[in-house]
């Protein structure tokens, strides 16, 4: 994934960038897919699961508060361990 680029005089602006990386999410747009039998066999995470969108608030919170002040340009994953299963 590519670095992501902030422009130097942000950060003494209080502007901070980060991004939340989704792994594999359960939605009603996508249960269908979810719901058919091959795709099952095609997940490859530690988990051995899909996530539910609920299990990115913990992550967005923490992004929102004072807690991550000095997070600054990070790309955080949260998709069920899919690199640690590679």
């Amino acid at each position: 994934m590519p670095p992501i680029r902030l422009p130097p005089n942000s950060g003494p602006r209080g502007i901070r960038s980060n991004a939340i990386a989704p792994g594999c999410l359960v939605t009603d747009g996508t249960r269908p897919v979810h719901d058919d039998g091959r795709f099952s066999e095609m997940i490859c995470t530690t988990l051995g699961r899909c996530g539910d969108p609920k299990e990115l608030v913990g992550i967005a919170v923490f992004l929102m508060s004072v807690a991550s002040s000095y997070v600054n340009g990070a790309t955080i994953r949260v998709d069920g361990g899919v690199i640690a299963a590679r």
